[in-house]
């Protein structure tokens, strides 16, 4: 009897072993998975940067040979596409603290809270 609850045993303690070792297996894919999914995404956004910088800058040269084609000075062309994209960097730059705001300790658990209707004043009165 002794021996059987043992051998009992010994099989339990293999058996959740497997199942742990199972489970580690599978964590390490969906690990692996994930980092690749990641790192793809990132590749992904740097890629749309790129792509929203040229549509940018082709729309300033745009804007540059049209103004010297209607006639204004090259120098006041460049100058307007300067203030164009100082004015396009200050809206980012604002946007980014605007957003940057949002990220700290509190406003990750105000998001994270449950949050329910408001109260019906007129049944707490």
């Amino acid at each position: 009897m002794a021996r059987s609850l043992l051998n009992e045993a010994r099989g339990v303690l293999a058996e959740g072993l497997d199942l742990a070792q199972d489970w580690l297996a599978l964590a390490e894919l969906e690990t692996r998975q994930t980092g690749v999914g990641f790192v793809q995404m990132i590749g992904k956004a740097l890629l749309l940067v790129l792509l929203v910088l040229c549509s940018w800058l082709c729309l300033v040269a745009a804007g540059i040979v049209l103004l010297i084609a209607a006639g204004a000075p090259a120098s006041a062309a460049l100058l307007g596409a300067a203030v164009a994209n100082g004015l396009g960097a200050g809206w980012v730059w604002r946007s980014y603290r605007h957003d940057a705001r949002q990220l700290g300790w509190r406003g990750s658990l105000r998001a994270l809270r449950f949050r329910t209707a408001p109260a019906d004043p007129a049944t707490h009165a």
